[in-house]
């Protein structure tokens, strides 16, 4: 079946997307759906043959362009990822859905219960790392919501919601604190190197009495330059120790050069994520073909 933008059966030359539609036994049928450059746009199954009602797991793709150089656009690339993935049960979405990002990387994970949005949900960095989990009632927040800081594996706050209202916060973790001068420190300790580290970020490893016993640079430099960054960090005043409910603890931290440069010190890393999983899922069923067994991708 040939579709165009609008979900109407057309003829080839004015289709933007295909479906192939396959029956297994007797009563499942499978189809993708394709855009008109033979890339897939969804794959699931159905208990009949006019797609009305899905029944299986269900896969939704997306496309990613990238470009060899921002002046480049001639020669783009495009490249089809999985985007999410779920479960339908007699037409009803259910169970563990994911979203990934273009690596192929979890973003969320969530669960629906007849159509709505009720359990479990967890958010990941781009690492992968755990960075929030809670539980969601048609959506709202509801209950105990951890958020962690990456690489930690204990929560460095909590928040408790009633019906999406934020009614009580517990904060657990409170970061290690640079010592009073340290932008001044490091620029005399570096003075001889500060035009070559605009674009470096270094990891630091701070123990639990706040000196630095770890330097992880980002960038590769020569050896005499990478030995004064790494020296003049391990050779830095003591920081304030971060602590866990009140006791100091081993933390990581990055520190960016360049927002030292522009009177900042720390990277904030990202450390919550939430998504409207309704909207995202709103008003479609298989999001590629809709209720009267015609669609095409909603995006």
């Amino acid at each position: 079946m040939y579709l165009n933008n609008k979900a109407e059966n057309v003829a080839p030359e004015k289709a933007t997307s295909y479906i192939l539609i396959e029956k297994v036994g007797d009563s499942a049928y499978v189809a993708q759906q394709n855009d008109m450059t033979n890339k897939i746009l969804l794959k699931g199954s159905y208990k009949d043959e006019m797609l009305t009602i899905p029944h299986g797991k269900f896969f939704y793709y997306n496309k990613w362009i990238h470009y060899p150089n921002i002046y480049d656009k001639q020669h783009a690339d495009t490249t089809t990822y999985l985007e999410y993935a779920g479960f339908f049960l007699n037409g009803v979405k259910v169970g563990t859905w994911i979203d990934y990002d273009k690596n192929g990387k979890k973003v969320f994970m969530y669960t629906f219960v007849n159509n709505k949005v009720k359990g479990p949900f967890q958010a990941y960095n781009s690492s992968g790392q755990l960075i929030q989990k809670g539980n969601l009632d048609d959506n709202k927040k509801e209950g105990d919501w951890e958020t962690y800081e990456p690489g930690m594996n204990k929560p460095s706050y909590t928040e408790v919601y009633l019906q999406d209202k934020l009614i009580k916060k517990s904060i657990h973790f409170v970061k290690a604190v640079p010592p009073r001068n340290f932008e001044s420190y490091l620029k005399k300790a570096l003075k001889k190197h500060m035009d070559s580290l605009n674009n470096v970020t270094v990891l630091l490893s701070i123990n639990k009495e706040g000196k630095i016993d770890s330097v992880t640079v980002n960038k590769v430099l020569n050896a005499a330059i990478s030995k004064a960054v790494i020296n003049a960090f391990l050779n830095a005043p003591l920081f304030s120790p971060g602590l866990y409910d009140g006791q100091p603890v081993k933390q990581t931290s990055y520190f960016s050069f360049s927002l030292m440069l522009s009177k900042e010190i720390f990277i904030e890393r990202e450390n919550s994520k939430n998504v409207d999983i309704v909207t995202r899922h709103a008003e479609s069923i298989g999001r590629g073909l809709n209720s009267i067994g015609l669609g095409t991708r909603l995006d």
